[in-house]
């Protein structure tokens, strides 16, 4: 039993990171960005309802006794958990069937980018309800306008720090790489030199990746806009 034991570390930390680039790398920047209008639409309004949905309709039936009575806080956060969707499985049916460029870079852009909404929105509710307003109740939100107010403000500014360190980190590993293979080419140098060229490029999104989960941000993100400046800049 336990050599079947899956290993999450392992996933994310080595069978993610290329999943994520790859898809980055072959993306039209045009057209993801032609469409971020609807991606930005989905993955922050889309992800941010959801996940205030589930947790008020799950605190709602706790109340009228349907089911198991949880707090407010708790509630909150399971429906911030379940409101991530999974890029990996939406990447790998695209693989089979193939899909128009504009849809697909609007599936794309919007299950990598909810992934920095709700763990931004996750942390946020974690420590910013705990310190702020300990473990309030829907009663305490509705006798006070400022119960939220905060966590909302917070939880924006937080997401926004967070999502531009980790596009920041995505962009300047993208950059590097791109001179460094315009300056450097082992190939040149011996025969078996596309070898070393091939290695140094897919060590760049574990570099990205490991950066941005270093600091606490979303790896995710961060891999994307890496394969995207890469197959922009590095590929020529």
């Amino acid at each position: 039993a336990q050599c079947m034991k899956f290993d999450t570390k392992f996933f994310f930390l080595v069978l993610l990171p290329p999943l994520i680039f790859e898809a980055g790398y072959t993306l039209h920047p045009s057209t993801f960005f032609q469409n971020s209008d609807a991606i930005a639409t989905f993955a922050f309004c889309g992800s941010l309802t959801s996940a205030i949905s589930i947790g008020l309709l799950m605190y709602g039936f706790g109340a009228l006794g349907v089911s198991y009575a949880f707090s407010l806080k708790s509630c909150m956060l399971f429906g911030a958990l379940i409101s991530s969707t999974d890029p990996v499985t939406t990447l790998s049916i695209f693989s089979e069937n193939p899909i128009s460029e504009d849809l697909h870079a609007i599936i794309l852009g919007e299950s990598v980018l909810n992934d920095a909404v709700t763990i931004v929105f996750f942390e946020s509710l974690l420590l910013g309800i705990g310190n702020a307003a300990g473990d309030i109740t829907a009663l305490d939100v509705l006798q006070s306008d400022d119960a939220f107010l905060p966590l909302i403000l917070q939880t924006v500014g937080i997401f926004v720090l967070a999502f531009g360190q980790a596009t920041l980190i995505g962009i300047i590993t993208g950059c590097v790489s791109a001179l460094l293979h315009k300056h450097v080419n082992a190939t040149n140098y011996f025969h078996e030199g596309w070898v070393v060229d091939s290695t140094v490029v897919l060590l760049f999104p574990y570099i990205s990746y490991s950066l941005a989960e270093a600091f606490e941000l979303s790896g995710i993100v961060s891999v994307l806009f890496t394969g995207i400046v890469m197959g922009r800049y590095t590929r020529p």
